[in-house]
C-alpha cells in the first residue's frame, strides 16, 4: 500500500485547512502540514486534526530581521517565476514598507520555506495567489524540485476549480474532462444563461442607488474595526498584516476620494459612436498585483491603450464597482484631460457597456471572459484562460499594439458553433468543486467534490517523476 501523499500548504490560516482538507484527509489516504504566516507564539499553540501540524514562517515579535541574503533571493530566481521585486512591489504590506526592510523580510521568508520543505518532505506544495508568501513558495518548491499548485476557480459559472502550476490562472494542469456530449451541453446551458442573465450565471449586481456606496464604505470600517478589535488564531505578521494605522489611513483617503469623486464628468450608458471598453479591476487584488504585475498601474495602461485606438474610438474606462475610491480626483481628473477618454461611473450597468463596444481592453478579469461569450473583439494583457476565444487574443509587443487592435476589430463575428467549442474548451479544463470563498466552511456536496478533484491531483502526480508533469504542464 503506497504511502500517503504529503501536502504542504504555504500562507493558508488554520481555519480554512481544517474545514477543507480535513474532510479531504478522512476520505483519502493525505496528510498535510501548513505554514503559516502571523504570530510564532500563537502558531505554536494552534490545534489541528488529523495529524495535522503548522510551522511558524514568520520572524518572532520584536526580532530583529536578518540582513537580506542577495544571493539566496537571485538564486531562487526562474523562468515561470515571479522575479522578487515583482513579489514585492504585489503585496499590499511590503510594497509600502522600506525597501531595505521588505528585501530582508522576504530573504527570512524564503528560507522558512526552505526550512519547512526540507523538515516536512512534501509530495506537493499547495500554495495561494496572495502576498509575498504565494510567490516566494513557488519560487523555493520551484528551486527544490518539489511541486507547486495553487486552486484556481472560474467566475462563470461559478463552483468550478482546478490547479495551476504557476502564478497565474491559464498554467493549468492538465487534468481534463471528456469533450463529449454532456460537456457540449453543459457549455450551451452557461452561454444561454449568460444571454439570458440567468442569475445562477450571470450574477449581474443592482447598483443603482446611494445605499451601495454607503455599504461599501461601510465594508472599510468594519474592516477597520475587526482590525481594532480581534485576532485570527494564528496572530498577525506585521509584514503580512496592515499596521491600524495605514488601516485608518486607507479608510480616510477612500472617504475623501469618494466624496470629491468627479461625478458630474461620468458617461452613465455607452456613448454614441465607435469606443473601446477597459473596465478597471478592484485594487489591491491578486488578478493584477500577482497574476499580471506589469500592469498593477491600471491608468498607465489605459493611456496606452489610448495611443494605439483608431482615430474615430474613444476610450471608455470604468472604474470598479467596489474600488472607485481608490482613485484620487485629481487622478481622474488627469485622465478625463486625454483626447477620447471618458470615465464610466462606477454604479452604471457593465453589461450596457460591452454590449455596445467594438473593443474590449482586459487584464485577467471576468468582463474579458463575458465578452468572449458575446464573441465580443477582445485584447487580454495578462495570461488569462479567456484569451482562447476566437475573437480574444493576448496583447502583444507595444510596438505592434496598433495593428494588433485594427486587426481585431475588422474581424467578422464568431458564429454560436464556434463559441460554443471554446466554451466547452475552457470548461473541460475544471472539475466540479467549491464556491471561491475562504471565509466559508466548503458544503458536504463541496466536499465531496474537492475529494474527488485531490484524487486526481494525487493520481496525476504519481503517474510520473514531478518534473515531467511540471514540464506538462507548462507546455499546456
Amino acid at each position: 500500500m503506497p504511502a500517503p501523499f504529503r501536502i504542504l500548504t504555504i500562507g493558508w490560516n488554520p481555519w480554512f485547512a481544517r474545514k477543507m482538507l480535513g474532510p479531504i484527509q478522512d476520505s483519502i489516504a493525505l496528510v498535510s502540514d501548513h505554514g503559516v504566516v502571523g504570530d510564532p507564539d500563537r502558531i505554536e499553540r494552534i490545534k489541528m486534526p488529523g495529524g495535522m501540524r503548522v510551522i511558524a514562517l514568520s520572524p518572532r515579535k520584536g526580532r530583529t530581521l536578518p540582513a537580506p541574503d542577495l544571493q539566496f533571493l537571485a538564486s531562487l530566481e526562474a523562468a515561470d517565476v515571479p522575479s522578487v521585486r515583482n513579489m514585492i512591489l504585489g503585496d499590499r504590506v511590503l510594497n509600502q514598507l522600506p525597501p531595505d526592510t521588505a528585501v530582508a523580510y522576504a530573504s527570512f521568508l524564503g528560507k522558512r520555506i526552505e526550512a519547512a520543505i526540507g523538515e516536512t518532505r512534501p509530495d506537493l506544495v499547495l500554495g495561494s495567489f496572495d502576498s509575498l508568501h504565494s510567490g516566494m513558495g513557488l519560487a523555493v518548491a520551484r528551486k527544490m524540485g518539489v511541486p507547486w499548485v495553487s486552486l484556481v476557480y472560474t467566475a462563470i459559472p461559478a463552483g468550478q476549480t482546478a490547479f495551476s502550476t504557476q502564478m497565474n490562472p491559464n498554467a493549468l494542469l492538465p487534468i481534463t474532462r471528456k469533450k463529449d456530449e454532456q460537456l457540449y451541453d453543459e457549455a450551451q446551458a452557461i452561454i444561454d444563461g449568460f444571454r439570458q442573465r440567468d442569475p445562477k450565471i450571470y450574477r449581474n449586481v443592482a447598483l443603482s442607488d446611494v445605499r451601495f456606496t454607503i455599504r461599501r464604505l461601510g465594508m472599510h470600517v468594519v474592516n477597520l474595526i475587526d482590525r481594532f478589535f480581534s485576532t485570527p488564531e494564528e496572530g498577525r505578521d506585521p509584514y503580512t498584516w496592515p499596521t491600524i494605522r495605514r488601516r485608518m489611513r486607507d479608510v480616510l483617503r477612500r472617504a475623501w476620494n469618494n466624496a470629491t469623486l468627479p461625478r458630474r464628468s461620468f458617461v452613465h450608458e455607452p456613448p454614441v459612436g465607435n469606443f473601446a471598453y477597459y473596465p478597471l479591476h478592484m485594487q489591491p487584488e491578486s488578478s493584477v498585483d500577482n497574476w499580471a504585475p506589469f500592469y498593477q498601474d491600471q491608468l498607465a495602461l489605459a493611456q496606452l491603450v489610448l495611443r494605439a485606438l483608431p482615430a474615430d474610438f474613444s476610450l471608455v474606462v470604468k472604474l470598479h464597482f467596489i474600488d472607485p475610491d481608490n482613485y484620487s480626483r485629481a487622478e481622474l481628473k488627469k485622465l478625463l484631460k486625454l483626447p477620447g477618454v471618458k470615465v464610466a461611473d462606477p454604479l452604471s450597468p457593465s453589461r450596457l457597456f460591452l454590449e455596445a463596444t467594438k473593443l474590449v481592453i482586459g487584464i485577467q478579469g471576468t468582463a474579458c471572459l463575458e465578452a468572449g461569450l458575446m464573441g465580443k473583439p477582445t485584447l487580454i494583457f495578462g495570461d488569462s484562460p479567456y484569451q482562447y476565444f476566437p475573437n480574444t487574443e493576448r496583447a502583444r509587443d507595444v510596438n505592434s499594439l496598433q495593428q494588433q487592435i485594427d486587426s481585431l476589430i475588422a474581424r467578422p463575428s464568431p458564429s454560436d458553433a464556434q463559441i460554443r467549442e471554446c466554451v466547452a474548451e475552457y470548461i473541460s479544463r475544471f472539475q466540479n468543486g467549491s464556491c471561491n470563498d475562504w471565509n466559508i466552511s466548503p458544503s458536504p456536496a463541496e466536499s465531496k467534490n474537492l475529494t474527488k478533484l485531490f484524487e486526481k491531483l494525487i493520481s496525476y502526480y504519481r503517474s510520473g517523476t514531478p518534473a515531467a508533469v511540471e514540464a506538462a504542464a507548462r507546455r499546456n
